[in-house]
């Protein structure tokens, strides 16, 4: 058996502790006990390894741009997203665009505001609007 990597603690951490963390939403992180490191097979090993998650830290190049892709969100996630656009950006002299979607009752001005610091030149918002009907004015 191998030890799970730092890096991929939080993808079997989630599905082990998620669940019974979920019903109490004022649960802090500092009360969830950190449970002892634990063997794992070699093939759990291998999946985790081989594990992709499109849209988290996700770069696309296409052309003569870049894509940065982050699916967060929540606050932390949001500042976590921050701190990865500004590092992998930095000393950059290209556009900056934003494009932001947001979903369900999240407040997004609280989401945005760790954005702040990323200095963007733009900033579109995508609204959640789904018709049934597709025409060119759709």
């Amino acid at each position: 058996p191998h030890v799970l990597p730092e890096k991929n603690t939080s993808l079997v951490g989630s599905s082990l502790v998620g669940p019974h963390v979920l019903p109490e939403k004022n649960t802090s992180r500092e009360s969830v006990e950190t449970a002892p490191p634990f063997s794992i097979t070699r093939r759990l090993a291998l999946g985790l390894k081989l594990c992709s998650w499109p849209g988290r830290t996700q770069v696309i190049h296409k052309d003569n741009l870049l894509y940065f892709l982050d699916g967060a969100h929540t606050l932390e996630s949001m500042a976590l997203c921050s701190q990865w656009f500004s590092a992998a950006t930095r000393g950059s002299a290209v556009k900056r665009v934003l494009l932001f979607n947001s979903t369900g009752d999240r407040q997004s001005s609280e989401l945005l505001s760790p954005l702040l610091d990323c200095d963007f030149h733009f900033v579109l918002f995508c609204p959640n609007i789904v018709t049934p009907e597709v025409s060119l004015a759709s």
